[in-house]
């Protein structure tokens, strides 16, 4: 039986980030399983990003600190997160003109994405375990066609390999035509 920890209803194991800024996937676990995320929001007031992306009025967008190397199988390109302003730890407490600006942003950010790029977004409920930070925010994950060729994660060490098939032209261009149908 492999051993993890839950602490204060997070299940608190490493993720399928990059190395960043000098931080891995384990050293990550370590920081959510000590509760410091969440003891002072770490996204009130917005942490004084210097990156900081078009976001709809009322919310902030900046590049993930964690960024995710990997989702739906592909490679992802670049992980951005989408912030409401004021504290609310779920989309129903936005209100209707908030959810409304929050939804046409990402459907934007959708049809916007550069060719051989796709762009996903998702938002964990409220009460997920495995949302580490309280303050609603949305991932946005911009995926290239790589798939993952393989990977090995380990509930200790979280991701510890991984490597992109490369593709041949004629399987590039399948897939290019197969998003441009859909």
């Amino acid at each position: 039986m492999t051993e993890f920890t839950v602490r204060d209803g997070l299940v608190i194991r490493p993720g399928l980030y990059r190395e960043n800024r000098g931080n891995t996937s384990s050293n990550y676990a370590r920081v959510v399983a000590s509760g410091v995320l969440n003891r002072t929001c770490v996204f009130c007031p917005p942490l004084g990003q210097t990156d900081l992306r078009d976001a709809p009025r009322g919310f902030v967008s900046f590049p993930a600190s964690q960024p995710y190397s990997i989702w739906d199988g592909q490679r992802v390109t670049e992980h951005l997160i989408v912030i409401p302003e004021q504290h609310v730890t779920s989309l129903w407490q936005l209100g209707k003109k908030a959810l409304r600006r929050l939804n046409g942003y990402l459907r934007d950010v959708e049809e916007n994405t550069p060719s051989g790029i796709t762009a996903q977004s998702y938002t964990r409920a409220n009460g997920n375990p495995s949302k580490s930070v309280g303050h609603l925010h949305t991932h946005v994950l911009f995926l290239g066609l790589e798939p993952v060729a393989s990977l090995n994660y380990t509930i200790s060490d979280g991701l510890t390999d991984l490597s992109f098939a490369t593709l041949t032209d004629s399987q590039r261009t399948q897939l290019l035509k197969y998003r441009q149908a859909i």
